[in-house]
């Protein structure tokens, strides 16, 4: 999947604390639309499946948007994959449609926004300790 090769050119500084080559993307797979159809499709299986060609990864983020009513051979492709790999996360679809409809995704790790209406601010990557750290430091991050 084009998703898992992208490359960033990054400075040797930032490879020695981030794991391998974040993109810093969640993908959200499955839900239900607000008429009661359910999102899997040939496609969600697909992405899932990256994992067993190239192995648990941090980013992107698979992100299931989670049903009871799932199929359940889509419920236990996951779960499957999930045993094996731990690399997926899951969220309500119930109660994130209610309140977000059917056209949403789950932004960074766990902010859902309106597809094309809304914005995500990465606030999780403010971290003012290391912030603090490096005013200390002189700019060198020394955990």
């Amino acid at each position: 999947m084009k998703l898992r090769i992208v490359k960033f050119m990054r400075t040797p500084e930032y490879n020695q604390f981030i794991l391998r080559d974040p993109i810093w993307a969640t993908e959200s797979i499955g839900g239900m639309g607000i008429d009661g159809r359910t999102l899997v499709t040939k496609i969600a299986f697909r992405y899932i499946h990256t994992l067993a060609n190239m192995g648990a990864f941090p980013e992107p983020n698979l992100t299931i948007l989670w049903l009871q009513h799932f199929p359940e051979g889509f419920k236990a492709f996951c779960a499957k994959y999930s045993i094996l790999y731990s690399s997926m996360q899951y969220e309500n679809d119930d109660l994130m449609r209610a309140t977000h409809g059917d056209d949403y995704v789950i932004a960074c790790c766990v902010s859902p926004m309106r597809v094309g209406k809304q914005m995500q601010f990465f606030g999780a990557r403010s971290n003012l300790v290391k912030t603090l750290l490096y005013a200390i430091n002189g700019g060198w991050w020394n955990p």
